[in-house]
């Protein structure tokens, strides 16, 4: 697999200069010429993982679903998913079991994996589940439940 350390040594220039021209950053024209033919010879894709550690965020949703062997759910999440891939997003599935405590047990638990955003097919929304969403600070999308407020 081709780095941003090989891309530099094979264009001579500093791993910083690589990492502003992926970025969109400032690089001379000449620089971007050498760059966009180099990444072109060598299929170099980024490593978005690294990428989100830097950038503090990911491109990854999670979803909460309630048990594995709903046909509804599974429906909704293999068009979920495609639509999230063509955005350059992967979603990322954690199974409750049915358990609410196991779901807000989630809400923390992908918070922490600095997910972008959480869809959360519950099984019943109680004030727990409220608490947890407003403290985790980031969006969560409900599917199957309303939530006063929400």
């Amino acid at each position: 697999m081709v780095t941003i350390n090989d891309i530099a040594k094979r264009a001579n220039v500093a791993k910083s200069t690589v990492s502003r021209y992926l970025n969109g950053g400032s690089v001379s024209q000449k620089t971007k010429e050498k760059l966009n033919q180099i990444v072109a010879e060598t299929g170099y894709t980024p490593n978005t993982f690294a990428q989100s550690l830097k950038a503090k965020k990911t491109n990854m949703i999670g979803t909460i679903i309630p048990r594995l062997d709903s046909y509804s759910a599974n429906e909704a999440l293999a068009s979920i998913d495609e639509e999230l891939r063509e955005r350059n997003f992967q979603l990322l599935i954690t199974n409750t079991n049915q358990l609410p405590a196991r779901e807000i047990e989630s809400i923390y638990s992908l918070a922490k994996q600095k997910v972008a955003g959480i869809l959360l097919f519950a099984t019943v929304i109680t004030e727990e589940h409220k608490k947890a969403i407003t403290e985790v600070g980031i969006p969560v999308i409900l599917l199957g439940q309303q939530a006063e407020g929400f």
